[in-house]
Protein backbone atom coordinates (compact mmCIF):
# COMPACT_ATOMS: atom_id res chain seq x y z
CA UNK A 1 0.00 0.00 0.00
CA UNK A 2 1.26 3.17 -1.27
CA UNK A 3 0.16 6.14 1.77
CA UNK A 4 1.38 9.79 2.16
CA UNK A 5 0.37 11.80 5.13
CA UNK A 6 1.79 15.18 6.27
CA UNK A 7 1.77 16.36 9.85
CA UNK A 8 2.89 19.79 10.48
CA UNK A 9 4.03 20.85 13.98
CA UNK A 10 4.21 24.32 15.63
CA UNK A 11 7.89 25.21 17.29
CA UNK A 12 8.43 27.49 20.25
CA UNK A 13 9.86 31.19 19.43
CA UNK A 14 13.13 31.33 17.20
CA UNK A 15 16.25 30.71 19.81
CA UNK A 16 19.66 31.65 18.87
CA UNK A 17 20.75 28.08 18.11
CA UNK A 18 17.33 27.49 15.74
CA UNK A 19 16.59 24.78 17.72
CA UNK A 20 13.22 23.92 19.98
CA UNK A 21 14.83 24.90 23.94
CA UNK A 22 12.32 22.76 25.11
CA UNK A 23 14.01 19.56 24.55
CA UNK A 24 17.64 21.88 25.95
CA UNK A 25 16.49 22.39 29.49
CA UNK A 26 17.16 20.42 32.50
CA UNK A 27 14.04 18.00 33.17
CA UNK A 28 13.50 16.15 36.45
CA UNK A 29 9.94 14.72 36.82
CA UNK A 30 9.58 13.48 39.67
CA UNK A 31 7.84 10.35 38.10
CA UNK A 32 8.37 10.06 34.71
CA UNK A 33 6.10 6.89 34.07
CA UNK A 34 3.05 8.74 35.56
CA UNK A 35 3.95 12.18 33.22
CA UNK A 36 4.34 10.00 30.45
CA UNK A 37 0.75 8.31 30.92
CA UNK A 38 -0.90 11.19 31.37
CA UNK A 39 0.22 12.78 28.18
CA UNK A 40 -0.79 9.32 26.47
CA UNK A 41 -4.45 9.68 28.15
CA UNK A 42 -4.84 13.04 27.55
CA UNK A 43 -3.85 12.46 23.19
CA UNK A 44 -5.75 9.12 23.06
CA UNK A 45 -8.39 8.98 26.44
CA UNK A 46 -7.55 5.62 27.52
CA UNK A 47 -4.29 4.34 29.00
CA UNK A 48 -1.84 1.58 26.21
CA UNK A 49 -2.26 -1.47 26.74
CA UNK A 50 0.61 -3.53 27.72
CA UNK A 51 -0.62 -6.97 28.20
CA UNK A 52 -2.25 -7.27 25.31
CA UNK A 53 -0.68 -4.55 22.74
CA UNK A 54 -1.57 -3.97 19.06
CA UNK A 55 -0.30 -0.53 18.16
CA UNK A 56 2.92 0.68 17.43
CA UNK A 57 2.64 2.92 20.05
CA UNK A 58 1.24 0.00 22.56
CA UNK A 59 4.54 -2.11 21.78
CA UNK A 60 7.02 0.85 22.28
CA UNK A 61 5.26 1.02 25.93
CA UNK A 62 5.98 -2.75 26.05
CA UNK A 63 9.37 -1.89 25.88
CA UNK A 64 10.17 0.75 27.39
CA UNK A 65 8.73 -1.12 30.79
CA UNK A 66 9.79 -4.89 30.16
CA UNK A 67 12.68 -4.84 27.04
CA UNK A 68 16.50 -4.35 28.78
CA UNK A 69 18.23 -5.48 26.28
CA UNK A 70 21.94 -4.63 25.96
CA UNK A 71 21.51 -3.81 22.02
CA UNK A 72 18.63 -1.32 22.67
CA UNK A 73 21.31 0.80 24.94
CA UNK A 74 24.12 0.45 22.33
CA UNK A 75 21.55 1.76 19.39
CA UNK A 76 20.89 4.43 21.70
CA UNK A 77 24.03 5.97 22.36
CA UNK A 78 24.99 8.03 18.95
CA UNK A 79 28.73 7.34 19.78
CA UNK A 80 28.04 4.19 18.80
CA UNK A 81 25.65 4.58 16.64
CA UNK A 82 29.05 6.04 14.63
CA UNK A 83 30.79 2.76 15.50
CA UNK A 84 28.13 0.72 14.29
CA UNK A 85 28.34 2.65 11.01
CA UNK A 86 32.23 1.85 10.98
CA UNK A 87 31.40 -1.51 11.64
CA UNK A 88 28.34 -1.92 8.66
CA UNK A 89 30.38 0.60 6.18
CA UNK A 90 27.49 3.12 6.41
CA UNK A 91 28.59 6.64 5.92
CA UNK A 92 28.04 8.80 8.93
CA UNK A 93 29.30 12.52 9.55
CA UNK A 94 32.71 12.38 11.60
CA UNK A 95 32.67 13.11 15.56
CA UNK A 96 35.11 16.30 14.99
CA UNK A 97 35.78 15.91 18.67
CA UNK A 98 34.32 14.30 21.65
CA UNK A 99 34.78 16.13 25.41
CA UNK A 100 33.96 15.15 29.46
CA UNK A 101 33.55 18.85 29.96
CA UNK A 102 30.56 21.46 28.91
CA UNK A 103 31.90 23.34 25.71
CA UNK A 104 33.70 26.60 25.64
CA UNK A 105 35.49 28.32 22.59
CA UNK A 106 38.56 26.39 23.23
CA UNK A 107 36.86 23.43 22.02
CA UNK A 108 36.00 24.81 18.38
CA UNK A 109 38.83 25.42 15.80
CA UNK A 110 39.56 29.18 14.83
CA UNK A 111 37.42 29.37 11.64
CA UNK A 112 34.39 28.72 13.93
CA UNK A 113 32.73 26.20 10.06
CA UNK A 114 29.61 25.29 10.68
CA UNK A 115 29.41 22.49 13.14
CA UNK A 116 26.34 20.98 15.98
CA UNK A 117 26.68 20.26 19.08
CA UNK A 118 25.00 17.26 20.77
CA UNK A 119 24.81 14.95 23.63
CA UNK A 120 25.68 11.57 23.08
CA UNK A 121 23.12 10.18 25.83
CA UNK A 122 19.87 11.96 24.86
CA UNK A 123 17.02 12.86 22.18
CA UNK A 124 17.12 16.81 21.27
CA UNK A 125 20.15 17.91 22.69
CA UNK A 126 21.37 19.53 20.03
CA UNK A 127 23.22 22.71 19.46
CA UNK A 128 23.67 24.53 16.31
CA UNK A 129 26.61 26.60 15.23
CA UNK A 130 26.23 27.64 11.88
CA UNK A 131 28.12 30.77 11.59
CA UNK A 132 29.76 32.98 14.45
CA UNK A 133 26.33 35.53 15.17
CA UNK A 134 24.54 32.33 16.23
CA UNK A 135 27.22 31.24 18.27
CA UNK A 136 26.51 32.27 22.04
CA UNK A 137 29.37 30.96 24.10
CA UNK A 138 27.48 31.25 27.57
CA UNK A 139 24.23 29.48 26.38
CA UNK A 140 25.70 26.60 24.77
CA UNK A 141 28.42 26.47 27.84
CA UNK A 142 25.48 26.35 30.23
CA UNK A 143 23.32 23.84 27.73
CA UNK A 144 26.17 21.64 27.74
CA UNK A 145 26.46 21.90 31.79
CA UNK A 146 23.14 20.96 32.35
CA UNK A 147 23.44 17.62 29.41
CA UNK A 148 26.13 16.12 31.08
CA UNK A 149 24.26 16.52 34.58
CA UNK A 150 21.10 15.23 33.26
CA UNK A 151 19.75 11.20 33.31
CA UNK A 152 18.21 11.64 30.02
CA UNK A 153 16.44 8.34 30.71
CA UNK A 154 14.08 9.45 33.26
CA UNK A 155 12.99 12.02 31.28
CA UNK A 156 10.38 9.85 29.03
CA UNK A 157 11.26 6.80 31.14
CA UNK A 158 13.23 5.58 28.03
CA UNK A 159 15.73 3.27 30.05
CA UNK A 160 18.28 2.36 26.95
CA UNK A 161 19.66 5.98 27.60
CA UNK A 162 20.74 5.22 31.11
CA UNK A 163 23.99 2.94 30.64
CA UNK A 164 25.59 5.76 28.61
CA UNK A 165 28.72 7.12 29.22
CA UNK A 166 27.98 11.13 29.40
CA UNK A 167 29.52 13.17 26.30
CA UNK A 168 29.44 15.90 24.60
CA UNK A 169 30.69 15.72 20.29
CA UNK A 170 30.80 18.10 17.50
CA UNK A 171 29.59 17.23 14.40
CA UNK A 172 29.83 18.88 10.96
CA UNK A 173 26.96 21.00 9.68
CA UNK A 174 26.01 19.86 6.25
CA UNK A 175 23.94 21.59 3.24
CA UNK A 176 22.48 20.65 0.03
CA UNK A 177 21.48 23.75 -1.96
CA UNK A 178 21.71 26.11 0.80
CA UNK A 179 19.38 24.10 2.78
CA UNK A 180 19.43 21.51 5.84
CA UNK A 181 19.37 18.14 3.84
CA UNK A 182 15.73 15.89 4.55
CA UNK A 183 16.19 13.57 7.37
CA UNK A 184 14.91 10.37 6.08
CA UNK A 185 13.45 7.86 9.02
CA UNK A 186 13.48 4.51 7.75
CA UNK A 187 10.94 1.31 10.34
CA UNK A 188 12.36 -1.49 10.15
CA UNK A 189 11.26 -4.59 11.63
CA UNK A 190 13.83 -7.76 11.95
CA UNK A 191 15.92 -6.10 9.44
CA UNK A 192 12.93 -5.16 6.50
CA UNK A 193 11.85 -1.65 5.96
CA UNK A 194 8.07 -1.14 6.58
CA UNK A 195 7.76 2.40 5.97
CA UNK A 196 9.03 5.67 5.61
CA UNK A 197 9.16 9.02 6.98
CA UNK A 198 10.51 12.10 5.26
CA UNK A 199 10.84 15.46 7.66
CA UNK A 200 11.83 18.43 5.79
CA UNK A 201 12.94 22.12 7.30
CA UNK A 202 12.90 20.30 10.95
CA UNK A 203 13.99 23.54 12.47
CA UNK A 204 11.33 25.79 10.27
CA UNK A 205 7.82 23.85 10.80
CA UNK A 206 8.89 20.21 10.54
CA UNK A 207 6.53 19.05 7.45
CA UNK A 208 6.22 15.22 7.16
CA UNK A 209 5.25 13.07 4.95
CA UNK A 210 4.85 9.22 5.60
CA UNK A 211 4.70 6.28 3.13
CA UNK A 212 3.84 2.67 3.81
CA UNK A 213 5.14 1.08 1.05
CA UNK A 214 8.97 2.45 1.00
CA UNK A 215 9.33 1.56 -2.75
CA UNK A 216 6.86 4.55 -3.53
CA UNK A 217 6.78 5.75 -7.27
CA UNK A 218 5.60 8.99 -5.45
CA UNK A 219 8.24 8.59 -3.08
CA UNK A 220 11.00 8.33 -5.73
CA UNK A 221 9.39 11.64 -8.03
CA UNK A 222 9.56 13.92 -5.05
CA UNK A 223 12.69 13.01 -3.57
CA UNK A 224 15.91 13.59 -5.18
CA UNK A 225 17.76 10.57 -2.56
CA UNK A 226 17.96 7.10 -3.60
CA UNK A 227 15.34 5.23 -0.81
CA UNK A 228 16.73 1.89 -2.50
CA UNK A 229 20.63 2.62 -1.08
CA UNK A 230 19.24 3.63 2.35
CA UNK A 231 16.92 0.69 2.54
CA UNK A 232 19.91 -1.39 2.15
CA UNK A 233 21.95 0.13 4.92
CA UNK A 234 18.89 0.07 7.57
CA UNK A 235 18.14 -3.70 6.91
CA UNK A 236 22.17 -4.05 7.62
CA UNK A 237 22.13 -2.25 10.83
CA UNK A 238 18.29 -3.11 12.07
CA UNK A 239 19.01 -6.98 11.67
CA UNK A 240 18.42 -8.59 14.89
CA UNK A 241 16.10 -6.33 16.49
CA UNK A 242 12.36 -6.76 16.27
CA UNK A 243 12.04 -3.19 15.71
CA UNK A 244 14.62 -0.28 15.26
CA UNK A 245 14.20 3.09 13.46
CA UNK A 246 16.96 4.24 11.40
CA UNK A 247 17.43 7.70 10.61
CA UNK A 248 19.42 9.14 7.82
CA UNK A 249 20.44 12.77 6.74
CA UNK A 250 19.97 12.09 2.17
CA UNK A 251 21.82 14.57 -0.15
CA UNK A 252 21.09 13.86 -3.89
CA UNK A 253 23.47 11.65 -4.66
CA UNK A 254 24.91 10.69 -0.93
CA UNK A 255 23.34 10.32 2.70
CA UNK A 256 24.59 9.74 6.12
CA UNK A 257 23.52 7.48 9.00
CA UNK A 258 22.10 10.38 11.85
CA UNK A 259 20.97 8.09 14.71
CA UNK A 260 19.12 4.84 15.54
CA UNK A 261 15.96 4.96 17.91
CA UNK A 262 14.70 2.17 20.02
CA UNK A 263 11.77 4.69 21.76
CA UNK A 264 10.32 6.98 18.67
CA UNK A 265 7.84 9.43 20.60
CA UNK A 266 8.17 7.81 23.87
CA UNK A 267 5.02 5.84 23.04
CA UNK A 268 3.36 8.84 22.69
CA UNK A 269 1.96 9.54 18.84
CA UNK A 270 2.02 13.36 18.70
CA UNK A 271 3.34 12.45 15.12
CA UNK A 272 2.40 9.24 14.27
CA UNK A 273 -0.95 9.54 12.76
CA UNK A 274 -3.22 6.87 14.24
CA UNK A 275 -3.64 4.85 10.68
CA UNK A 276 0.11 4.69 10.64
CA UNK A 277 0.12 3.26 14.72
CA UNK A 278 -2.17 0.79 13.71
CA UNK A 279 0.08 -0.44 10.16
CA UNK A 280 3.14 -1.00 11.66
CA UNK A 281 1.82 -2.72 14.99
CA UNK A 282 0.82 -5.05 12.37
CA UNK A 283 4.86 -6.11 11.95
CA UNK A 284 6.40 -5.82 15.33
CA UNK A 285 6.46 -9.44 16.80
CA UNK A 286 7.78 -8.44 20.05
CA UNK A 287 10.36 -10.25 21.17
CA UNK A 288 9.93 -13.44 23.40
CA UNK A 289 12.43 -12.82 25.63
CA UNK A 290 10.66 -9.55 26.46
CA UNK A 291 9.24 -10.86 29.97
CA UNK A 292 5.76 -9.03 31.15
CA UNK A 293 7.98 -8.33 34.89
CA UNK A 294 5.36 -8.05 37.69
CA UNK A 295 6.73 -5.67 39.55
CA UNK A 296 7.20 -3.07 36.57
CA UNK A 297 3.56 -4.36 35.61
CA UNK A 298 1.56 -3.97 39.17
CA UNK A 299 3.58 -0.35 38.62
CA UNK A 300 2.37 0.48 35.32
CA UNK A 301 -1.17 -0.29 36.50
CA UNK A 302 -1.16 1.31 39.92
CA UNK A 303 0.06 4.47 37.83
CA UNK A 304 -2.91 4.40 35.90
CA UNK A 305 -5.43 3.81 39.11
CA UNK A 306 -3.98 6.73 40.53
CA UNK A 307 -4.43 9.20 37.25
CA UNK A 308 -8.11 7.86 37.22
CA UNK A 309 -8.59 8.76 40.78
Amino acid sequence: MSVGFTCYMALAPKLPTGLDDNRNRRFRPRNSLRYNLRRYLHLNGIFPDVENPHTFCEKIWVRMLFDRRPILAEASDKLQTKRLAKKFRIPCLPALSVHRVPITPDHFDGSLRPTIVKANHGSGWNYVVSNRNSYAPKLLYNLTRNWLASDYSVRKFEWAYSGAARRIFIEPLIFQHGRIPDDVSLFCFRGLVRAVCVTSDRWQGANRIWFLDPYSPTLQKRYSFDIRMLAVAAAKISDGFDFLRVDFLALQKKFFLNELTVYPSAGINTIIPEFVDRELGKYWTIEDSVKLYPNALVRFQRECDDLLH
